[in-house]
């Protein structure tokens, strides 16, 4: 089911980790996204969920680049600095940067079914409510977020989508050259995962000490996940 590379990515996270990589039904899951990663008193374990009778080739796929980045290459994680605060926020940004990276690989190997998934994904999100008036200003910066994530996407990940009803939207609030200037940073810095989190963060208006990243050491004895401020 996973070409050559892949496989040979899933042989050497499970030999360092020391543990194998579960596929596992669970009808709450999503269609994507449902990889989870502990480590627990230095023991490693991770589940890849599906929902129905078999996980797609597409979704696994889309997983697997996942593992290598946190486990392989230790790629930071943003999390909350503190427990039940900031998680959703903190989830959308890291979310973000690793989708930017990670849409194009999986569509080396599955394009069209990457394209229609990711499309549908994208047709949901453009199905936003114009902030209506009077409106406060979190809701009007949460619409401003969501339309430029959506830019985001469309752009760096997922070129070949149509994007004429997302770039008339970002006209009509004003957005569309502020989004393309993100962009063009963010482009640029996603070799550096954290200094991409560090810019999203604060192009959003989030307060950065609020947050911390996290990163697994699965080559150490004992194995970890170690956390850091995102802000030194």
């Amino acid at each position: 089911m996973l070409p050559g590379e892949l496989q040979a990515t899933i042989q050497e996270a499970e030999q360092v980790a020391g543990c194998a990589i579960e596929v596992v039904p669970d009808a709450t899951a999503n269609e994507f996204d449902n990889l989870t990663l502990r480590v627990d008193d230095g023991v490693c374990s991770a589940t890849i969920a599906y929902r129905g009778e078999s996980i797609s080739r597409c979704a696994l796929l889309h997983e697997v680049p996942h593992v290598k980045r946190y486990w392989l290459n230790a790629v930071p994680i943003l999390r909350p600095a503190a427990r039940l605060r900031y998680e959703p926020e903190a989830q959308m940004v890291n979310d973000l940067i690793e989708h930017l990276i990670i849409i194009p690989e999986e569509r080396r190997f599955v394009e069209a079914e990457s394209n229609a998934h990711w499309s549908s994904v994208m047709a949901n999100l453009a199905e936003l409510p114009r902030v209506s008036f009077p409106s406060s200003q979190a809701e009007v910066d949460a619409l401003q977020r969501s339309l430029v994530l959506q830019r985001a996407m469309m752009d760096i990940a997922l070129p070949d989508l149509d994007n004429t009803l997302l770039y008339d939207r970002l006209r009509d609030e004003n957005l569309f050259e502020s989004s393309a200037a993100f962009i063009d940073r963010l482009r640029n810095m996603l070799d550096d995962k954290e200094r991409a989190l560090i810019f999203v963060s604060r192009e959003f208006r989030y307060d950065v000490t609020a947050f911390c990243v996290g990163r697994f050491n699965v080559r150490a004895n004992p194995k970890s996940f170690e956390r850091s401020p995102l802000v030194q």
